[in-house]
C-alpha cells in the first residue's frame, strides 16, 4: 500500500498514545475477569512446559550467563537478569503449544507475560491493578497489528513472512515501566528493528526453535521496553512508512485502518481463544468435534473405521498438509502440528498434554494404528478460520457427523474459571516437583484477585516449586 506516510500520521502514534494512557478503571469488567483468566492459563502452560524440552538446556544457558539476580525463571526460582527470565520462561511458556491465541494476533499471552514479570519484578513493586492495565494495552494492540496484517487468515497470500507478535510484550512492558506517549512510541519502533521471528519452517521441520524462538522475542521484548524508557529513539512510521511493516511485510494484504479501529470501545482480548489441548488451534475443532461425536453415540476407539476431518485452508496448511509428514510424526513438536495424531489422541486417552506427547506416547500402537484411518479435506475459505467438521464411519456401518463453529476454548466454549482451574491442576502435576493441592490453589487465588495485590511478585513466588 504505496504512500499512506503521506497521507495519515502513523498510527503506532495513536497505539502508543492509547497504551500509555489507558487506566484500569477504563476496561470493561468481563475484560478485567478474562485477563485475570488468562493470567492462569499461563502459568498453568508454564507449569506444564517446565520439563519439556528444551527448557533445562535453556535454564542451564540463562544461569551460565551470570549478572544480576533480577527476576525469576518460573517453576524452579533461579534469579538472573531480567531479559535471560524472560528467555527462559518464554519457551516454558510456549513449550505445551497450550496457550492462547487471537483469531489474528497470534499467540499472545506467552510472549507478553514473561516480559511483564521479569520486567514487574526487576522493577518493583508493580501492583495487580497497574499490571492488569499493562496486560490489556499490550494484548490490545497485539490484536488490532495482526488484524491490520491478516496475520493468520492471510498466511497463504505472503509471497514472505514476518512476525509482529513482539509488540505485545513491548507494549506491556513500556506501560510497566510508566512510559509515556513518546518512550512508549520510542519502544515500538525500536521493536521494529528486532521484529519477530517469521521461521514457519521450524514448523515444518518439528525442530526446537517453534519453542525456543518465543524466547529471543521476549527477552528482546524487555530490551526495547528498558531502552525505550531510557529515551532510546526508534523508528517512527512502522506502519505506513515507505519501508514500514506493511508495506515491506505484508504489502498482498493489509488494512491500516484496523490499526485503530474501535480503540478503546471496541476490546480485542474478548475474542481471543485458549486451549484444552496441547497442540496447534488448527486441530482443535477436529478434537472438540471427535470428543462430542463419541461421548454423545459412544462410540470407542474399537468402534472406528474411519474419521474424516473438514478444515478451513489455514489450519489445513499447519496441521494437514505434507501427509507424508503429518501422518508420520517423530518428534512431539511434529506431532503438536499433526492432525492425524491429535485426533487420534483425544481418541485413544481423551486428552493430550505433555504424557501424550512423551517419546512412549509417540510409539503407542492404538494412536498409531487409528491414524491411517483419519483423512482431512479442505472447507471453502469462507467459512470461519478455526471451525471444521468431523464425521465418524464406524465398523457397524453407522454415522456420525458434527459442524463444530466453536473449538473447546473459542469464545462461544471458552473454559471458564473452572476449566482454567482444572487445567492448572492438570498442568502442575507434570513439574520436576509436583505442587502440592493447597499450592495450585493459591496460585489459583492469587490470579483470581489479582487486581487486589499490592506487589504481583507474590504470583510468581508461588509458583515456583523447587
Amino acid at each position: 500500500m504505496n504512500g499512506h506516510a503521506s497521507v495519515m500520521p502513523d498510527p503506532a502514534g495513536i497505539l502508543a498514545n492509547f497504551a500509555a494512557k489507558l487506566q484500569f478503571d477504563d476496561i470493561p469488567a468481563d475484560v478485567i475477569d478474562l485477563l485475570k483468566q488468562r493470567v492462569l492459563d499461563t502459568l498453568a502452560c508454564a507449569l506444564g512446559g517446565a520439563t519439556e524440552a528444551p527448557i533445562s538446556t535453556l535454564r542451564e544457558y540463562a544461569l551460565s550467563m551470570g549478572g544480576a539476580p533480577q527476576s525469576s525463571i518460573w517453576v524452579f526460582g533461579d534469579r538472573v537478569p531480567a531479559p535471560m527470565a524472560a528467555f527462559v520462561n518464554g519457551p516454558m511458556a510456549r513449550a505445551l503449544d497450550l496457550g492462547d491465541c487471537h483469531p489474528e494476533g497470534q499467540h499472545m499471552s506467552e510472549y507478553i507475560l514473561p516480559t511483564m514479570f521479569a520486567i514487574a519484578q526487576s522493577r518493583g513493586p508493580i501492583s495487580g491493578k497497574e499490571f492488569l492495565t499493562a496486560y490489556c494495552a499490550g494484548g490490545e494492540v497485539q490484536a488490532r497489528i495482526g488484524n491490520a496484517c491478516f496475520g493468520l487468515s492471510g498466511i497463504s497470500s505472503y509471497g514472505r513472512i514476518s512476525n509482529y507478535t513482539q509488540w505485545g510484550a513491548i507494549v506491556a512492558g513500556a506501560r510497566l515501566l510508566r512510559c509515556d506517549t513518546d518512550r512508549l512510541w520510542n519502544a515500538m519502533g525500536i521493536g521494529y528493528s528486532t521484529l519477530g521471528s517469521g521461521d514457519f519452517q521450524c514448523v515444518a521441520e518439528g525442530n526446537q526453535m517453534m519453542r525456543v524462538k518465543h524466547g529471543f522475542t521476549s527477552a528482546d521484548a524487555v530490551h526495547a521496553a528498558e531502552l525505550g524508557y531510557r529515551g532510546i529513539s526508534g523508528t517512527r512510521n512502522i506502519f505506513l512508512g515507505p519501508r514500514g511493516l506493511l508495506e515491506t511485510h505484508f504489502h498482498k494484504k493489509n488494512d491500516p485502518a484496523a490499526l485503530t479501529r474501535g480503540l478503546g470501545a471496541i476490546w480485542e482480548w474478548p475474542q481471543s481463544m485458549t486451549k484444552g489441548y496441547a497442540c496447534c488451534y488448527g486441530a482443535h475443532a477436529s478434537m472438540t468435534g471427535l470428543e462430542q461425536l463419541m461421548r454423545q453415540n459412544n462410540v470407542t476407539v474399537r468402534d472406528i473405521e474411519s474419521i474424516e476431518c473438514g478444515l478451513h485452508p489455514t489450519p489445513f496448511g499447519l496441521v494437514a498438509d505434507n501427509p507424508a509428514k503429518k501422518w508420520n510424526p517423530e518428534t512431539a513438536i511434529e506431532a503438536q502440528f499433526s492432525l492425524p495424531y491429535c485426533v487420534a489422541s483425544i481418541a485413544v486417552h481423551g486428552r493430550l498434554l505433555s504424557n501424550e506427547l512423551s517419546a512412549a506416547a509417540l510409539a503407542n500402537t492404538e494412536v498409531r494404528a487409528l491414524m491411517p484411518k483419519i483423512s482431512a479435506h479442505l472447507l471453502p475459505s469462507e467459512v470461519p478460520t478455526f471451525s471444521g467438521t468431523v464425521e465418524v464411519t464406524t465398523v457397524q456401518g453407522k454415522r456420525f457427523f458434527v459442524e463444530v463453529l466453536h473449538p473447546y476454548g473459542s469464545p462461544g466454549n471458552p473454559l471458564g474459571w473452572e476449566g482454567e482451574i482444572s487445567k492448572l491442576h492438570a498442568c502442575a502435576a507434570l513439574t520436576p516437583k509436583p505442587m502440592s493441592a493447597d499450592q495450585v490453589d493459591k496460585v489459583g487465588q492469587l490470579c483470581r484477585h489479582l487486581e487486589e495485590l499490592d506487589d504481583v511478585s507474590a504470583v510468581v513466588d508461588a509458583l515456583c516449586v523447587t
